[in-house]
């Protein structure tokens, strides 16, 4: 077996300096012609979802009578659900409305953080009040 020829200063002059200032989001390629019916049905669940999250979080928070685990878990999951749909639907709905593409660097990394935790900590509360003989059901 041949090794190809390596040249060690070859790789110190290949130095790029790469600046991720912005990124363009072109929303779903291919479905420009229907990103408008597309954003009507995002935003007619996303108007559902909020109110609907927001009054099961009041209602717990309120009634003293469903201050159990199983109503606190619920209204836990509709925080974390509310914490998930906010951080990345506004920005979908300005990509199909507005065809505001670019983002900057520091709003995609925040997107991101908040959707990656919103999305561990959701799925994290829903195995904590699951007793362990449900779950051993669960997987068969």
């Amino acid at each position: 077996m041949k090794v190809p020829y390596h040249n060690p200063g070859l790789a110190a002059s290949n130095y790029s300096n790469v600046n991720y200032d912005m990124f363009i989001l072109i929303g779903i390629p291919g479905l420009k012609e229907l990103h408008m019916w597309i954003s009507i049905s995002l935003c007619l669940m996303y108007l559902v979802a909020v109110p609907g999250n927001v009054i099961l979080i009041c209602v717990v928070a309120v009634e003293h009578s469903l201050h159990e685990p199983m109503y606190l878990f619920l209204s836990m999951m509709a925080f974390w659900d509310l914490i998930l749909s906010t951080s990345t639907l506004p920005k979908a709905l300005s990509i199909f409305w507005f065809d505001e593409v670019d983002v900057s660097f520091g709003g995609c990394v925040t997107q991101l953080f908040f959707m990656r935790f919103a999305f561990v900590v959701e799925s994290g509360t829903t195995y904590v009040g699951v007793p362990p003989a449900l779950l051993i059901f669960q997987a068969v």
